[in-house]
């Protein structure tokens, strides 16, 4: 699984004092840096010059003065700031492909699924199906457009370890749509109507707990570790954009 170190790294914003290529001082890596077409920033606005994400120093607090004079005094230039999309990022050591942190930070290390998800189709790949009346085979799932809603359009979903109506109606399934909430960016909680054939087409609300291991615009791997859906816990989904 990909490392999600680069992530925390880049949120610390005012704390980060950044070793500018072009700035007094700079040589060694900067080098590679290229250069955007302000050249130097004055003190305090925000560079259009691209940097290497190697040369950005974490740790500085800017209300800790010896710690910014002593940067200053290195050489560093501890005022101007840049954009996320102008910050190259050396991807030969890494699973990211994105070549800048913006689009690294959209696409793969930290996507928004309230904005993703809506309006979007998945299929879906289960992990460790094993719960009795499981259908098995590929799923399709559909995100409505609003109200944080999914369909379970065919096949089996393993994280709330239901099948789907459309895939045989004799067995227990999912009746109309999930209802799903982002409690934090890796964790999910999905609700449900269960009609439950063993039991004489009773219908059961169910839900479960689902904790979100990996996302990017693309692909997401999704794992139960609760609810009240019985054989639900350890359940693993893998999600892909259709």
């Amino acid at each position: 699984m990909k490392s999600r170190s680069i992530l925390f790294a880049f949120t610390i914003s005012a704390t980060v004092a950044l070793a500018l290529a072009c700035g007094s001082g700079g040589g060694g890596s900067g080098s590679a840096s290229t250069a955007g077409t302000n050249g130097s920033a004055s003190s305090g606005t925000t560079s259009s010059k691209k940097i290497l994400a190697s040369n950005i120093i974490f740790g500085a607090s800017t209300t800790r003065a010896k710690e910014l004079l002593a940067l200053e005094e290195a050489g560093v230039d501890t005022t101007t700031k840049i954009v996320a999309a102008n910050v190259v990022i050396d991807t030969s050591k890494t699973e990211v492909t994105s070549t800048n942190l913006q689009t690294a930070l959209e696409s793969e290390l930290a996507p928004n699924l309230d904005l993703l998800l809506p309006g979007t189709a998945w299929t879906v790949e289960n992990v460790n199906v094993n719960y009795s009346g499981a259908v098995s085979g590929a799923a399709a799932i559909t995100f409505a457009a609003s109200g944080n809603t999914f369909t379970l359009d065919s096949g089996t979903l393993g994280i709330i370890a239901t099948n789907s109506k459309a895939s045989d109606p004799t067995v227990s399934y999912v009746e109309g749509s999930v209802r799903y909430r982002m409690i934090t960016r890796g964790m999910m909680f999905c609700e449900f109507e269960y009609t439950g054939t063993n039991n004489g087409g009773k219908v059961f609300t169910l839900n479960s707990v689902v904790s979100v291991a990996f996302s990017s615009k693309d692909k997401l791997v999704l794992c139960a570790i609760g609810g009240s859906r019985s054989g639900v816990n350890g359940q693993i989904s893998v999600l892909r954009k259709k």
